[in-house]
């Protein structure tokens, strides 16, 4: 990401602001320092992100691996303009209202960017997609998903949660061990993040295979 928003500044010398949803590593300090990126990386807390989206010009979504993307779906909600991941199931949640690129080019990050920020026109012809935010189908999708879960007390199969300590999404307040049956085995993985059958798509398969005994 950071590479690309470098990429974009190339070509277009406009200031940039990246709000980045997680956690900020040293990683990406060093990387905003050697390629003299004059982007100002803002690492947003939860509580922010609305607040953000309802200010931000450009929202970039840059996962490789989605079932349902919430915070796609909540920048589509904003009508924001939006560039995107071509990986997944993207382009079957966001359909018109982005332009899609490479996740694993930085050059076609960059350019999709740069198309936003470059062509009025664009942006303008993708806050105006807003089919999904407004239809019936997603209003009641929402709602379906505010009851709390209840009753994992009395699940009798066995119960494996796995939790990486690279995963700055579901983070340790979620661990609700109460919420779950008292013969469920807790899971701390090294090195995983999110998503980690794509870093160790070995080590998760003799998980699930564990669990199972």
């Amino acid at each position: 990401m950071i590479q690309s928003a470098y990429r974009a500044q190339e070509v277009n010398p406009a200031k940039l602001v990246l709000a980045i949803c997680t956690r900020l590593s040293q990683r990406m300090r060093d990387s905003q320092d050697k390629l003299k990126l004059y982007a100002q990386l803002t690492q947003a807390m939860n509580e922010e992100i609305h607040a953000l989206m309802a200010h931000c010009f450009l929202f970039i979504f840059q996962s490789t691996c989605e079932n349902c993307p919430n915070t796609l779906i909540e920048a589509l909600a904003a009508g924001l303009p939006i560039a995107c991941s071509s990986s997944g199931v993207m382009p079957e949640i966001a359909g018109d209202a982005a332009v899609y690129f490479d996740p694993f080019d930085p050059d076609d990050i960059g350019r999709a960017i740069r198309k936003i920020i470059d062509d009025p026109e664009v942006a303008h012809a993708l806050r105006a997609v807003d089919d999904l935010a407004t239809s019936p189908a997603f209003e009641a999708t929402f709602k379906s998903t505010l009851t709390p879960f209840s009753g994992g007390g009395s699940i009798v199969v066995p119960v494996t949660v796995a939790f990486g300590d690279r995963d700055w999404i579901l983070l340790k307040q979620w661990r609700r061990r109460n919420e779950l049956p008292a013969h469920t085995r807790w899971v701390e993985k090294h090195g995983w993040g999110h998503v980690p059958m794509w870093v160790d798509p070995v080590g998760v398969s003799q998980l699930i295979l564990e669990g199972t005994k």
